[in-house]
C-alpha cells in the first residue's frame, strides 16, 4: 500500500521508485516531501503525500509504520524492502517486483486480463487522475517529469473533464462566466485566469488601467464597450 500511496502522489517510474531512499523522504509535521533527485530526464522534482489517501489510508501513520519495520542493521538506505515469511528483511525491492504489482492488483481485483496490466499502469493512472481533476498541461509535465509537452498534452486531451467541457461547448451547454467588477480605486489592474478552459466569458467592469488575460488559448471573448459620459 505504501508503494501505492508513493506512485500515486508523484507519478514514480518504476526505476524511481527502486532507487527512493529513506534521507529521500521528509516528514514535515502533517505531510511527506518526498524528493527525486534522479529522473529519466534528469530533472529534479519534488511531490508532496497527505495524510488521506482515498480517504480510507492514513499515508502518513502508514509510512511511520513500515519504517518501523525496517531492520537497525539494513545496509542501504534504499525505502522499500522486501518481506518474506511476514517479516522485513534487509533485502531492497527489486525492479521486477515493482513491475509485477499492477498485475497482481488486477489479479486480487478479478480483473480481465490482469497481465495487460504493466509497472507502468500506476504512473498512468496518477497522470490520468491530475488530468481529470482539470490539472494543466504545463502542471501535468511538472508532475510527472516529462520534457515533451505531447505526453502532457495526451493526457489533458483525452482525461473526462476536458471531453465533458468540450461536449458541452460543441452542443451549445456552456455556461457564461461573468465577473462584475464595481468602482472600486483598488481594482486598476485586473488579473484574470482562464486556465485553459473553453468557455464563453463575459467580463463587466468599469475604465481600469489594465485588464490582463493568461492561459486563455481556448477562449472566446465578447466585448461590449460603453462610453458613459461623465456628470
Amino acid at each position: 500500500m505504501m508503494k501505492i500511496c508513493v506512485v500515486f502522489a508523484g507519478a514514480l517510474r518504476n526505476e524511481e521508485l527502486l532507487n527512493l531512499k529513506v534521507s529521500d523522504i521528509e516528514h514535515k509535521e502533517t505531510i511527506l516531501v518526498v524528493h527525486i533527485p534522479k529522473t529519466k530526464t534528469n530533472r529534479p522534482r519534488l511531490f508532496v503525500i497527505t495524510p488521506e489517501f482515498e480517504g480510507k489510508v492514513n499515508s502518513i501513520e502508514l509510512f511511520n509504520k513500515y519504517l518501523a519495520l525496517r531492520p537497525k542493521q539494513t545496509p542501504y538506505d534504499r525505502f522499500f524492502l522486501t518481506y518474506r515469511n511476514g517479516k522485513c528483511t534487509v533485502q531492497p525491492v527489486g525492479i521486477h517486483t515493482f513491475r509485477s504489482i499492477p498485475s497482481k492488483i488486477a489479479n486480487y481485483l478479478h480483473l480481465p486480463e490482469p497481465s495487460l496490466y504493466t509497472g507502468h499502469c500506476l504512473r498512468r493512472t496518477s497522470a490520468t487522475l491530475f488530468a481529470n481533476a482539470g490539472g494543466s498541461k504545463e502542471n501535468l509535465k511538472r508532475h510527472g517529469g516529462w520534457k515533451s509537452d505531447t505526453i502532457a498534452e495526451s493526457y489533458v486531451e483525452e482525461s473526462v473533464l476536458y471531453k465533458t467541457k468540450m461536449a458541452k461547448t460543441i452542443l451549445g451547454e456552456g455556461q457564461t462566466e461573468n465577473i462584475v467588477v464595481t468602482n472600486d480605486n483598488s481594482a486598476q489592474n485586473l488579473q484574470i485566469n482562464l486556465d485553459n478552459n473553453p468557455q464563453i466569458f463575459s467580463l463587466q467592469t468599469p475604465s481600469t488601467s489594465g485588464i490582463n488575460f493568461y492561459n486563455a488559448s481556448r477562449c472566446t471573448f465578447t466585448f461590449n464597450i460603453t462610453n458613459t459620459p461623465n456628470t
